[in-house]
């Protein structure tokens, strides 16, 4: 009736699923773990997205044509 909790549950060491993989495998911890690393990966992107976005600004502001 139960599956063997053990033969369930992945290494530490096994990588994450992949975006996208299902999910029903997982335990409650192991989604935690799979959300947490998610959420930092967002914040990495936001970051860089904003970096590239002040780049622009600045090039942007650097090349325009001065008002007459």
């Amino acid at each position: 009736m139960f599956e063997d909790e053990e033969a369930r549950r992945r290494p530490a060491s096994a990588e994450p699923p992949a975006i996208g993989a299902p999910l029903h495998a997982l335990s409650v911890e192991e989604l935690d773990e799979h959300l947490a690393l998610l959420e930092r990966e967002t914040a990495r992107v936001r970051a860089e997205i904003e970096k590239r976005r002040d780049v622009r600004s600045a090039a942007e502001a650097a090349f325009r044509k001065p008002s007459r």
